[in-house]
């Protein structure tokens, strides 16, 4: 059963092949690799698609619909999602500080307002490029599933 989307192996390849920096990501273990990509799968897993898993009994919700395979930009934005979180990335951090309207230290000065915290943010997605990657499996804000039980 598949933990995680991709491989350590295919990230791996990514980001040694597709990406200008990934010091970050080729300086960890293949163990902490793994558990980074546990990690981000649960965030994409945390987002509401536009279709249901292909079938009822697999663990991670890609395929969807009538997918048979993970779409590679699926792999691609979980790879993206776990190196920003090896870099540090802690979103109950983020969660805490998505209200923040003014931050000091000595002459410095952070404000930020709330409608502008960007919407991957909110959704606990790290990196916009992993947003735009997922963005077009996402079900349409404000819809609602309806599902018959029997």
């Amino acid at each position: 059963m598949a933990e995680f989307y991709g491989t350590v192996l295919e990230a791996d390849e990514y980001f040694d092949l597709e990406r200008i920096y990934n010091d970050i990501w080729g300086n960890e273990t293949a163990a902490i690799k793994q558990k980074a990509l546990i990690q981000a799968s649960r965030a994409v897993d945390n987002l509401r698609y536009i279709a249901d898993k292909a079938d009822s009994t697999q663990e991670l919700s890609f395929p969807i619909g009538n997918q048979t395979e993970v779409p590679v930009t699926i792999e691609q934005a979980t790879y993206l999602i776990a190196e920003q979180l090896l870099d540090g990335w802690d979103s109950t951090f983020e969660a805490e500080n998505l209200h923040m309207k003014e931050r000091r230290f000595a002459q410095a000065k952070s404000t930020y307002l709330e409608n502008s915290i960007p919407l991957w943010i909110q959704a606990g997605i790290p990196s916009a490029e992993a947003w735009r990657l997922l963005y077009p499996y996402l079900a349409p804000e404000g819809s609602i599933q309806l599902n018959r039980v029997n």
